[in-house]
């Protein structure tokens, strides 16, 4: 997804605002992986470009929406996500040969009039993808196995939180002297 930047490439303390709603097709042909299955949608951004000595620095937030299924009843959970971005797009006439710390995904294009936003927006959005998702319905049961309930880990921690772990249970019993 490029972007002009000839107005501000070279002048530093210039700025201007990115406002715009964009389609997940035109960000780009890298894979989404489990994000481009989920995602509903358009990415909307709403970004501030600033002219630094270095290139641009671009930052703002990018909010898109997820659907999801509930890790505990498999059914579908739709996610509102907002991400505050913030990366340098460094201007090629400004990096010397021998850095390093430069991405080239974080580029100024060689044209100087453009930068392309489609890394930025592809790494805040698979990066935020959460692990795992909750429901928050009255009804959520888990699903079930030869009807017993699968729980989480974090769930049997929970029903069993108050009772002594049973390997460590003798040293309640234990009584220590004063000193």
């Amino acid at each position: 997804m490029l972007v002009p930047v000839v107005d501000l490439v070279g002048n530093p303390g210039a700025t201007r605002s990115l406002h715009r709603t964009v389609a997940v097709g035109d960000v780009g042909d890298d894979e989404w992986g489990r994000v481009g299955e989920a995602l509903r949608g358009d990415l909307t951004l709403a970004l501030e470009m600033d002219s630094v000595v270095e290139g641009i620095w671009v930052h703002g937030d990018v909010s898109w929406m997820l659907e999801l299924e509930c890790g505990r009843c498999l059914l579908p959970v739709t996610l509102d996500r907002t991400s505050e971005v913030g990366e340098l797009f460094f201007d090629p006439k400004r990096v010397h040969a021998d850095d390093e710390d430069v991405d080239e995904g974080y580029m100024v294009l060689e044209d100087g009039a453009h930068i392309d936003l489609e890394r930025m927006l592809h790494d805040v959005v698979v990066l935020d993808l959460p692990v795992a998702v909750r429901c928050e319905r009255a009804d959520c049961e888990p699903p079930t196995v030869d009807g017993v309930a699968v729980l989480s880990e974090d769930e049997h921690r929970m029903l069993h939180e108050d009772a002594p772990d049973p390997r460590w249970a003798e040293l309640a019993n234990l009584k220590l002297g004063d000193g």
